[in-house]
C-alpha cells in the first residue's frame, strides 16, 4: 500500500494543481499471482468532445462527468511466478529518481509507470491474432495516436490497417507501416519540441513492435523508448520517476501541468557547448516563474539533466533544492564534460539529496 500511495501521490503532485477536477480520482488496483506482467487500462471516450482521451484524462482535464462505471483507472499488479512470485519485488518501495531494486521490481515505480498508461499513454492498436506483423486502429483514435508518426511522416488514421514488412506493405500499400526490423514510430509535440530543442529531430521514439511469441509480433504503441527511461519498455532502465521530455508529452496529451517545478533545464542533444544560466527554485504561486534565491521544496527535482552525449555544459544558474531525493546535476550519455562555473551553488540539501548524479554511461568529466 506505501507504493501504490507514492505513485499517486507523485501524480497529485505533477498533475493536481492544473487538474480541472480536484475530486480524488477512482483508481481500482488488482492482484495476480499467476501474471507475469504488470498492466494498466482506463477506457478511451469514444465519442463527444473528448473523444480520445482516456476517461481518467477526461475526468482530469476536462472535469468530464459520465458514466461513474468507466470513470477509473484499472492497474493489474502481476504475481510474477516465474520471477519467484512476492520476492521478485524490493522490500524498499520508496519512489527514488534513481532505482535502488536491482533485478527486483520496485513497486512505486512500477505503479507510477502504468497509472501513466491510464493517464493517456495508450494506444487504440489492436492486434490481428494469429497473423505476424498485421495490426489495426480502433475506430476510434486516442489522443495518443494522434501525436504518433512513422519514419516517411505518416500517421494513424481509425480503422487504419497497420503493417511491418515491406512485403506485408506492397500487398497494403494503403497500411501504416512500421518496419519491425527498425521499430520507428515516434511521438511529436508542441511541447516535446520545446524540450528536445532540435535533439532527436523533436521527436521521441516509441515502441513498435515486441517479439512475444510464437503467435507472431505484437504491435505494442504504447511505451517511449527514452534510453533507459521509466516509461520505456527497455530490460535497464535507471529512471524511478519520469524525465522532462515525457512531463512534456503529458502537457501535449493535455494536462496542465508545471514542469519546470521538476526540471530546471535539460540538453538531450549532442556535442553541443552550452553556457546555462537557467536556475532552478521555488516556483511562485502561479507556476509561472521561479523564485530566485528560494529553495524548491518539491521532491524528485532535477536542476540540470545532461541526456545526450560529447557535451560541453557550464552551468552558471544556481541550484537550490530542499525536495526528498533531488537531484543538483544529472549526468547520463557518456563522454560530458559539465563545469559549474565559480561562485554558482549546487545546493541539494533535502533528505537523500544529491548535488551531482553520474547516472549512466562512460568518459564524463
Amino acid at each position: 500500500r506505501p507504493a501504490l500511495k507514492n505513485a499517486a501521490l507523485y501524480w497529485t503532485r505533477v498533475l493536481g494543481p492544473g487538474a480541472a477536477n480536484d475530486a480524488p480520482a477512482p483508481i481500482v488496483v488488482f492482484g495476480d499471482i499467476n501474471d507475469n506482467n504488470d498492466s494498466a487500462y482506463s477506457p478511451p471516450l469514444e465519442d463527444g468532445p473528448y473523444k480520445g482521451a482516456t476517461a481518467l484524462a477526461a475526468w482530469l482535464v476536462y472535469n468530464y462527468k459520465g458514466d461513474p462505471t468507466t470513470l477509473k483507472a484499472d492497474i493489474i499488479i502481476g504475481g510474477w511466478p516465474e520471477k519467484g512470485g512476492i520476492k521478485f519485488y524490493s522490500k524498499d518501495q520508496t519512489l527514488r529518481q534513481l532505482p535502488t531494486n536491482g533485478k527486483q521490481l520496485t513497486l512505486g515505480s512500477t505503479a507510477l509507470h502504468e497509472l501513466g498508461h491510464a493517464l493517456g499513454i495508450l494506444s487504440s492498436v489492436i492486434r490481428s491474432k494469429g497473423i505476424k506483423a498485421i495490426a489495426r486502429f480502433d475506430s476510434v483514435l486516442t489522443n495518443w495516436d494522434k501525436h504518433l508518426y512513422n519514419e516517411f511522416g505518416d500517421r494513424p488514421a481509425p480503422g487504419r490497417m497497420v503493417v511491418g514488412t515491406k512485403a506485408l506493405l506492397a500487398a497494403h500499400p494503403e497500411a501504416f507501416y512500421v518496419d519491425i526490423s527498425t521499430n520507428k514510430l515516434y511521438f511529436r509535440g508542441t511541447q516535446v519540441n520545446a524540450v528536445l530543442k532540435g535533439a532527436m529531430n523533436n521527436q521521441v521514439l516509441i515502441n513498435a513492435w515486441e517479439d512475444e511469441d510464437l503467435d507472431g509480433w505484437n504491435p505494442e504503441f504504447s511505451h517511449i523508448q527514452t534510453r533507459n527511461g521509466m516509461m520505456s519498455h527497455y530490460r535497464y532502465r535507471n529512471y524511478g520517476t519520469f524525465m522532462e521530455v515525457e512531463l512534456a508529452v503529458m502537457q501535449d496529451l493535455g494536462y496542465k501541468l508545471d514542469r519546470k517545478n521538476f526540471f530546471g533545464y535539460s540538453v538531450y542533444g549532442d556535442g553541443l557547448t552550452v553556457n546555462n544560466y537557467n536556475g532552478y527554485f521555488a516556483r511562485n504561486g502561479s507556476g509561472t516563474a521561479y523564485l530566485p534565491g528560494v529553495y524548491n521544496p518539491t521532491p524528485l527535482g532535477v536542476g540540470l539533466h545532461v541526456y545526450g552525449s560529447s557535451n560541453t555544459v557550464t552551468q552558471y544558474g544556481d541550484i537550490l533544492t530542499s525536495g526528498f531525493n533531488s537531484i543538483g546535476i544529472r549526468v547520463d550519455g557518456w563522454n560530458n564534460h559539465v563545469t559549474v562555473a565559480p561562485g554558482t551553488k549546487v545546493h541539494s540539501d533535502g533528505a537523500e539529496g544529491l548535488g551531482l548524479a553520474v547516472a549512466y554511461g562512460k568518459n564524463h568529466c
